[in-house]
Formats: structure tokens, sequence, C-alpha cells
């Protein structure tokens, strides 16, 4: 039995399937776009020399495009040696510069870090577990990868 296929019956089914496809894959995008994940951008105080740990130190994060998002506090401190994080939720792929410097303060006898550091955020999707996770890599001012801790 032979059978005479309709090319304009047969390119409407075509353009039906994309066209559907086409939905589906735009629906998808946006319900994945509903994702989060939160990166910790990381600050470690070190105390050198005979002085008392006692100083309260301060740093500072920026956003070098102002479109990415920000911690609720831009600043946070540390007391003596130690550590703390900036805490930020994201919500769409990409890559995310900051800055992280510390604020300088006016004790006697201490000397004050005057690097900038940058820390990229790296948001990927996890195409298996579909989520976004966090990768965070930190620079020193001559562009050298550098250990947070």
């Amino acid at each position: 039995m032979n059978r005479i296929i309709d090319r304009k019956g047969f390119q409407k089914a075509i353009v039906g399937m994309m066209a559907l496809l086409m939905v589906f894959s735009v629906s998808t995008r946006v319900s994945a776009a509903s994702d989060t994940a939160t990166a910790r951008i990381a600050v470690q105080q070190k105390i050198s020399g005979t002085e008392s740990s006692d100083e309260i130190f301060t740093y500072r994060l920026e956003a070098e495009d102002a479109s990415s998002p920000l911690p609720e506090n831009q600043e946070t401190t540390v007391d003596g040696a130690g550590q703390a994080a900036f805490d930020i939720t994201f919500t769409q792929v990409g890559v995310y510069r900051y800055t992280l410097s510390q604020i300088p303060g006016s004790a006697e006898g201490w000397t004050y870090d005057d690097e900038v550091y940058t820390a990229d955020v790296y948001v990927l999707r996890d195409a298996s577990l579909e989520n976004l996770e966090t990768h965070v890599i930190y620079y020193n001012s001559q562009g050298e990868k550098v250990d947070p801790a």
C-alpha cells in the first residue's frame, strides 16, 4: 500500500512540534530562574608583632557592577585575629566580581592592610541536580590567586 505524503501537512506538523518545543524550553527557563544560591566571601584577619589583639578591624565589600547582588551589610568587623564573611544570594547564572578591602583604623602602633582583593563569584547551574551552585576565587592586587584562609 503506497501512501502519498502531503507536504503541507508534514510541514505544519514539523512547525507545530517546533513551536511546542520552544514553549516547553521557555517555561523550563522561567521555572529555573526561581532557584537561589549563596556565596560566602571570607575575610581572615591575621596579626603579627607584639601588640595586643584587642583591635577591631573593619572590611568593606563592593561590587564592580552596579547590577550585582550585595549582602545586606557591606561592612563587617573582626575582633582581633579572626574571621568574618559576607553572604550573598544569587538568582542567576553568571560571573560576579567584588572588591574586598580593609578600612584603615586609627589605633596607634597598628599597620593596616592597604591591599585590595578581588573575589570572583561563579554562579553555575548543576544540570544533574537542577540547581544553582557558587564558587569563589580570590586574587590579590597583582592578579595572583590567593587562599582566603
